[in-house]
């Protein structure tokens, strides 16, 4: 990819053109063969090996240049209509593996504003992953992350609200924090917990053992709303 001096990439106007034409296509139907053929087809396992990502022109450090590599993203039992699986590790910012993720998500369907994929359950991982290597595609910021590592681990079943019951849990820890502020250069942490169920069905929302810590302070919240939907 190449990132022009504006901040935006070469590649930009190609997909703006293909979002395009996909919208001015979107109620454009196959012939009843071609219709039968996509129905009908199955991929065990589609996989992208050792990719990488080389950004041409980014400003930063060196590892700024090659934001991901080592990638390894698999998708398995893609079919028209049904959900999917997908798995990806990658080297996000440097050279060794620092995040996991896997989910299910799918079918694709197309709506007034665009395609979209429903996201069924996902979970990722984090392991000492430095924002030095992200942080000049994290658009304006005060805060000062070339030295922050990230950590954790977070679970989402049904984001998207399609079911009844949905849940976020998990915990992530951003250690060497810089305030915005020149003069303060004591780095500290931020930690969040959380544990958050909401079921649909009686309009209930259920908050277990969540926490939010800024350096030495701490704010924890633990609860239930019942009737939200009454």
């Amino acid at each position: 990819m190449t990132r022009l001096t504006d901040g935006t990439y070469a590649h930009e106007d190609v997909l703006a053109r293909i979002r395009a034409r996909q919208r001015a296509n979107q109620n454009t139907t196959l012939d009843p063969k071609g219709e039968r053929f996509v129905r009908e087809l199955r991929l065990d396992t589609l996989a992208l090996n050792h990719g990488r990502v080389i950004v041409h022109g980014s400003e930063g450090p060196p590892e700024a240049r090659t934001p991901l590599s080592d990638v390894h993203l698999r998708l398995s039992d893609v079919a028209r209509g049904r959900p999917y699986d997908v798995a990806l590790d990658a080297a996000v910012g440097g050279q060794r593996k620092n995040l996991s993720l896997k989910g299910r998500m799918g079918p694709t369907t197309m709506t007034k504003s665009g395609r979209f994929t429903p996201i069924h359950t996902l979970t990722f991982a984090l392991d000492q992953l430095r924002m030095g290597g992200i942080t000049p595609y994290l658009g304006e910021t005060r805060w000062r992350w070339g030295q922050t590592t990230l950590d954790g681990d977070w679970t989402l079943e049904d984001p998207h609200g399609l079911t009844p019951h949905t849940r976020v849990k998990g915990a992530v820890t951003m250690r060497g924090v810089l305030s915005p502020d020149r003069d303060d250069e004591t780095p500290f942490d931020v930690n969040l917990r959380a544990d958050v169920e909401v079921d649909r069905t009686v309009g209930r929302v259920r908050v277990t053992d969540t926490a939010m810590g800024l350096a030495d302070m701490t704010v924890r919240a633990a609860g239930e709303v019942s009737g939200m939907y009454s």
